[in-house]
């Protein structure tokens, strides 16, 4: 495996080749989705396990998987890409996973993986390769760079690739998700550990929860009562004005404290969303109906800033209140827990799901975010060569099964972070009903904008705001609908 610097690269981009990402099976392509045509000199293939999910091993006679990834401190720079290249084995299971991976690829299908290194926004690194007519095999890039481009016409249709997205080692929710009208151009799978750290959870402390002698919540979760409404009623009873000013503050002892942006981790949690899918496939507005309001009115309630009995703010000040264990409740990204409470953190927490709306509600969800942080693949439209492209990125996405997949959550998460059984127990609960949402990307209508200021909101303008907002949301979204069909035309 080779890295090579950003210096020189359009010099370096001739041999390069693409990425690619989603799709039905190859023999059985979905109708309607063009297809790469196979070339008269097709490669020739393998088969090397009785695993019916594992890809034919190809011989890419040499292939150069030339990858752009995000590795500068764009965005936020706390959360670098780390999982797609490594250049030697250092006993972290990431980065050896990564390696071992890596290097089995490279010599079973006769290609290298190599990273160039971002050094700015990859939105314009790419859009200047694509322009210019230079190879680039695929991107590993913010979900928000990523939908700029497919806007743009910049990326390939991950369909075209022959990729079958039904496949285990694919996130069926992002596939459902990011689909629109049965076409795709970016995506996430056992490859990309960064749609699992940026999943959003609730984290308790135990020993408040013993101390005040509460139910345990890993049993409310259980029987489907860990709900809004629960989650407050204990959080009050643990609250205590320590400089007794009257009101609660990050340096009381606080039973609930409100992330910034977790508002919108409770809208989601509570089952509704900015946008879903109609029943053609294609994205429509649906922030808006009588259950929806409910759960605004319910959250604007629970957690705006004009209440005294319960504070919140980002992430120093929720930090230094949660590892001194004057916290009972608040919320995190997988990442925050993995990275910084994993070694900051002595005292003993718990992990939780987002909570329901009410008892009613069959399932929890929680939202993965993308707020500068979280990377998608894709493939640019001048991938050298899409065949042997989609051969590497579907190797690497299964072989991450058994690899990446299994260090960061085998033996980083379950090995190392987690306190507890039950805690392992919730988080597969937590990953095997994420949710994506293409408004969050897109922004449409500015509501992402909207849900995640909801905190310092204060009056509740949700129908208002919906009223006012309406039309020019919609205006984006066919913008989204008819630039992805231009695209395909």
């Amino acid at each position: 495996m080779k890295k090579f610097p950003v210096t020189g690269i359009l010099a370096g981009l001739l041999a390069v080749s693409l990425l690619s990402a989603c799709g039905e099976t190859a023999a059985d392509p979905t109708p309607g989705k063009d297809t790469v045509p196979t070339p008269d000199n097709a490669i020739e293939t393998e088969a090397e396990t009785t695993d019916p999910n594992a890809p034919a091993v190809t011989d890419l006679g040499g292939y150069r998987f030339y990858t752009n990834v995000r590795s500068s401190t764009t965005g936020n720079g706390n959360f670098l890409c780390e999982d797609f290249f490594a250049s030697e084995e250092n006993g972290e299971p990431i980065n050896d996973a990564v390696y071992r991976r890596n290097r089995s690829i490279e010599e079973r299908y006769n290609c290298s993986i190599e990273q160039w290194d971002s050094q700015g926004d990859q939105y314009q690194e790419l859009s200047r390769v694509v322009q210019a007519g230079d190879a680039v095999e695929c991107g590993i890039v913010l979900g928000t760079n990523a939908a700029s481009l497919a806007q743009e016409g910049m990326l390939l249709d991950l369909y075209s690739m022959n990729l079958d997205f039904s496949k285990p080692y694919w996130d069926q929710s992002c596939v459902d998700a990011f689909t629109i009208g049965g076409h795709m151009y970016f995506v996430t799978g056992d490859m990309n550990i960064s749609t699992w750290d940026l999943t959003r959870v609730s984290v308790f402390s135990k020993k408040l929860i013993k101390d005040l002698d509460l139910p345990d919540p890993y049993q409310l979760v259980r029987d489907g009562k860990w709900t809004l409404d629960r989650m407050l009623e204990m959080a009050l009873k643990a609250n205590i004005d320590l400089d007794n000013n009257g009101k609660i503050t990050k340096d009381d002892q606080v039973g609930l404290y409100i992330y910034g942006w977790a508002p919108e981790y409770y809208f989601y949690g509570a089952g509704e969303r900015i946008s879903t899918m109609d029943a053609e496939g294609y994205p429509q507005l649906s922030v808006y109906n009588s259950r929806s309001v409910d759960v605004f009115d319910k959250i604007f309630n629970s957690v705006t800033s004009g209440r005294t009995d319960v504070t919140g703010g980002f992430s120093g000040d929720q930090k230094e209140c949660f590892t001194a264990d004057r916290c009972l409740f608040t919320q995190f990204a997988v990442w925050d827990i993995r990275k910084d409470l994993r070694v900051n953190c002595e005292n003993d927490f718990g992990i939780l799901p987002i909570p329901k709306y009410d008892d009613a509600q069959e399932q929890y969800y929680n939202l993965v975010t993308f707020n500068n942080c979280t990377h998608l693949w894709c493939v640019p439209t001048t991938c050298s060569d899409p065949v042997k492209a989609a051969a590497v990125i579907d190797a690497m996405a299964y072989e991450s099964t058994s690899t990446l997949r299994a260090a960061y959550y085998d033996t980083t998460l379950q090995g190392k972070v987690l306190r507890d059984n039950d805690s392992a127990e919730m988080l597969d609960l937590i990953f095997s009903n994420r949710i994506y949402d293409l408004a969050i990307i897109y922004n449409w209508g500015k509501w992402d904008d909207y849900l995640i200021g909801v905190r310092d909101t204060k009056s509740n303008k949700f129908t208002s705001t919906y009223e006012s907002r309406l039309s020019k949301t919609e205006d984006a979204i066919n913008a989204t609908i008819e630039a992805y069909q231009n695209v395909r035309d």
